[in-house]
């Protein structure tokens, strides 16, 4: 223990690393013994002389070690060791020799300092309540005992939240007992800080019912606990309801990992769909024949009827030219081929053959009896000889435009076609254009609703060869 220069005239001794202050009256180095209180050597430690047992343990304020702190704790701790060390000279010089009363002001201090700054330092909290049996006012010690506590459980609590709840969010599913020790810590605190928190706690339960719900919903989806194999019950419909749960859920790092699974799902429903739309496809091998191609520029009725006679197995080895040789060209579409079958001109009327001289001209030539006029038929008709794998030729316009420049019955952008092919899912019918696109393109993926509208409005033409 050094002496300040003014020795025994100044009121207080101070040791070189300022850990200790004392009463100078209280300390004489040659007679100890008449002092109030002894010290030892270490100066750790305040023993009454005549009890010789510690009434103070590890009572410093230890100021150069606190401040070494600050560089290596949060910043925040600044303002509250700043304030701490404020009082601490004011307890120095302000409260004379009463260490109760330093005490108690310091512990009161502490309380208040860490309150209002929602500054949290363990070993200051712990250095209260380690010595806070040198206070002998019951009252007064409770009340600090209390308070003291009552800052360490806000803290405890404020913590353990901070551990699962940050910015407003979850970032994982919280099983039942992180729930239970987070509400055990909450009844645990005061009502003052109830108060604060409790908003807290009902967004977090909210919050994990929500991931809860979602992760079990997806879970739902898969066969495997590792998500490989989606059930074969899944459908789009409870795929889009997980989707609407997830919705709710706010972003988070456990939404963002199921988002990625409900991906995969949808990536494997399509894949599902296009193999389940591409095996209800029904496709008759038509061998095709080509009016354009054969020079045969209005034959598209004779084309379509010549690939349904060749996928019946008949006329395998005639060509185009050779079976449009045979037609009658006539002024009556319903004894013969009215116009020519050869040639575009005249372009501002229709050349064609109606559905019932085109039925005589196929038996004739091919001997073959079970071609059916279908014309003034329901379209549901045709569908059902489709499905029965029955080509059927049927009188629609080219390029499926709507029907224009009516003449004998019949529009001018007439165009007869041959439905090969039908879809039971996506209800589309193929279409095999006996008019090949300079593409090389001949067939067409057409809609029911396209494909019945425009077959109503041409006349309900059709014919089947069975």
């Amino acid at each position: 223990m050094k002496k300040d220069n003014n020795d025994f005239t100044s009121e207080y001794l101070f040791d070189e690393d300022m850990k200790f202050v004392i009463e100078k009256k209280n300390y004489n180095k040659e007679v100890e013994k008449t002092s109030e209180y002894l010290f030892s050597s270490d100066e750790e430690f305040v023993k009454n002389k005549y009890i010789n047992k510690p009434v103070i343990e590890k009572y410093s304020i230890d100021l150069k070690k606190r401040n070494k702190k600050i560089d290596y704790k949060r910043i925040a701790l600044i303002s509250f060791l700043a304030l701490l060390l404020v009082f601490v000279f004011i307890l120095i010089f302000g409260y004379g020799n009463n260490n109760e009363d330093r005490m108690i002001s310091y512990c009161n201090n502490v309380y208040k300092t860490m309150k209002v700054n929602s500054v949290y330092d363990e070993n200051v909290l712990s250095s209260c309540l380690s010595n806070i049996d040198i206070i002998k006012d019951e009252k007064e010690k409770n009340i600090i005992f209390n308070n003291i506590n009552s800052l360490k459980q806000y803290f405890d609590f404020k913590n353990y939240i901070s551990l699962h709840y940050v910015d407003g969010k979850i970032n994982e599913l919280l099983d039942d007992s992180v729930i239970n020790k987070m509400d055990n810590l909450f009844n645990d605190l005061d009502v003052e800080y109830k108060e604060e928190f409790e908003p807290v706690i009902v967004d977090i339960k909210k919050q994990n019912e929500l991931i809860k719900n979602m992760v079990n919903a997806v879970d739902e989806l898969f066969v495997d606990s590792d998500k490989v194999r989606i059930k074969d019950s899944v459908t789009y419909s409870k795929y889009n309801e997980v989707v609407s749960l997830l919705d709710n859920v706010p972003d988070s790092l456990v939404k963002n990992e199921y988002v990625r699974y409900l991906e995969y799902v949808n990536e494997k429903l399509d894949n599902r769909r296009k193999m389940e739309i591409e095996n209800a496809w029904i496709r008759l091998n038509i061998p095709y024949v080509s009016q354009n191609l054969s020079k045969v520029y209005n034959g598209c009725e004779l084309a379509s009827l010549l690939m349904s006679l060749k996928y019946k197995g008949y006329l395998k080895d005639m060509d185009l030219r050779s079976f449009a040789a045979g037609i009658s060209i006539t002024d009556n579409p319903y004894s013969g081929f009215y116009l020519s079958i050869f040639e575009y001109e005249p372009r501002d009327i229709t050349h064609w053959i109606a559905p019932s001289a085109l039925i005589d001209y196929g038996i004739n030539s091919s001997n073959y009896s079970n071609i059916i006029d279908l014309t003034g038929s329901n379209f549901d008709e045709l569908k059902k000889d489709i499905i029965n794998r029955n080509p059927v030729i049927i009188y629609l316009t080219y390029n499926f435009n709507n029907p224009k420049g009516w003449n004998n019955g019949v529009p001018l952008n007439l165009h007869v076609q041959l439905i090969t092919g039908y879809n039971s899912i996506t209800n589309e019918y193929v279409i095999t254009d006996p008019y090949t696109r300079t593409n090389g393109k001949y067939e067409f993926v057409v809609g029911e609703q396209k494909l019945r509208e425009l077959y109503n409005n041409v006349g309900k033409k059709a014919i089947v060869v069975r």
